[in-house]
């Protein structure tokens, strides 16, 4: 990297209107840019430094910018017949704009305004896994688990060490289903009939045989 940017501050000093040395430094500052950024470390003043090597191409460039030095590292830039301006269709440059904006919403806790400022920032750098993650943050933020759970794998496919730091989406808690009551046997109150009761039949007592020799008289 350090003998890139060495080259590329040359070519600009052997001519200061040459565009491709600033070009080169600006795909060079934003590479570092993003590297940083997906290992957590300072990132923001690479991409100032991009942007001022863009302005000083707008600057000292006698001549409009080619269309395909645009699309150049840009498959999101617009064809248009009219010169394009780097500035504007430098698709890193572009989403850490939007990523910056969604900061400041966020912050302000505008969760809506920073989420659509977020997917504009994934749209220009669809690799970037950080601008992911606070998607996902903003979603656990606004109660909607099923994007977060999204955008977190989203997040966890591009960059794995996010999935060491950040927890996963938890899953909503399963209500208990009450167990329907049970319905008590009514009691039968009305009196029973006599076809209900088990009536047994009455015996008489049998009579005892008197013998011839039997007159009765115990003794």
């Amino acid at each position: 990297m350090n003998i890139a940017k060495v080259w590329f501050e040359e070519a600009k000093k052997e001519d200061f209107r040459y565009p491709y040395a600033y070009l080169g430094l600006v795909d060079l500052y934003t590479f570092l840019g993003i590297y940083n950024k997906q290992h957590k470390k300072p990132f923001s003043h690479y991409f100032e430094k991009a942007e001022q090597e863009l302005a000083k191409v707008n600057r000292f460039s006698d001549r409009n910018m080619p269309a395909k030095i645009i699309e150049r590292g840009n498959r999101y830039a617009k064809s248009s017949k009219k010169a394009i301006k780097v500035t504007l269709t430098n698709r890193y440059l572009l989403g850490h704009s939007h990523f910056i904006a969604g900061l400041h919403a966020s912050n302000s806790r505008s969760y809506d305004i920073a989420i659509e400022e977020f997917k504009k920032a994934v749209e220009y750098v669809p690799e970037d896994s950080i601008t992911f993650y606070h998607l996902y943050q903003l979603h656990m933020k606004v109660n909607k688990r099923s994007k977060a759970a999204f955008y977190y794998k989203k997040s966890t496919d591009l960059n794995s060490c996010i999935e060491k730091d950040a927890p996963p989406v938890p899953k909503k808690p399963t209500r208990k289903k009450k167990a329907a009551p049970t319905k008590k046997k009514k009691t039968d109150l009305t009196p029973k009939t006599d076809t209900d009761i088990d009536v047994k039949p009455e015996t008489k007592p049998e009579k005892k045989k008197i013998g011839p020799f039997d007159d009765g008289i115990k003794f």
